[in-house]
């Protein structure tokens, strides 16, 4: 039986059988309990946890565009059972807020030209985006990255080359892109 209703903010706090649950007004107002009313609220407990994490999540979004995962992560952080973070991405993804494949597009876009394809599959996987085309590895790209970090010098020096070898590999670039890129590199330099 409820004993007691208090407002306070978006929260209805309901007193029953010796118990405080919290409602979110909207859920509240659906319902629509009185004081002496016998009702089961698990059902509206639960309505009123995704309403809080839509909400929070919301919040979270205005920042900057997240994935899916990022906003479950965040908000099971917050303390939200991974059921309730679950429903909340569900109802953003059906609101247009998330959207993972656009997410994705932007990710690649931002990185264009800095980073390869295994650094942004890695990155995206992270983020909980598994299934996303990536753009081909283009050896100019590698090749503009080469001369802007060691200038038009023509042909390396091994030492210097595995360190531009590494440094490009570390951004995610594949070794075959990179080779292609070495190959314009020495023979822009020479005709250059």
């Amino acid at each position: 039986m409820i004993e007691a209703i208090r407002f306070k903010g978006n929260r209805v706090e309901i007193d029953q059988a010796g118990e405080t649950r919290v409602l979110h007004e909207l859920i509240y107002f659906q319902l629509s309990p009185e004081i002496g009313d016998e009702i089961d609220l698990s059902r509206a407990v639960f309505d009123s946890q995704v309403e809080f994490a839509f909400e929070q999540a919301t919040a979270y979004l205005l920042s900057r565009l997240k994935s899916a995962q990022q906003v479950k992560d965040y908000l099971v952080k917050k303390g939200y059972e991974p059921e309730v973070a679950e429903n909340a991405c569900n109802r953003l993804i059906e609101h247009g807020l998330i959207d993972d494949q656009e997410y994705a597009r932007m990710y690649i876009e931002s990185f264009h030209g800095e980073r390869g394809q295994r650094y942004l599959k890695q990155k995206l996987w992270e983020r909980g985006i598994r299934d996303v085309d990536l753009p081909e590895e283009d050896p100019e790209v590698v090749w503009a990255i080469l001369e802007k970090r060691w200038g038009n010098q023509g042909k390396m020096e091994l030492k210097q080359r595995q360190k531009a070898q590494n440094f490009l590999l570390s951004r995610g670039f594949s070794y075959d892109t990179i080779k292609k890129a070495f190959q314009l590199y020495e023979n822009e330099s020479i005709v250059g």
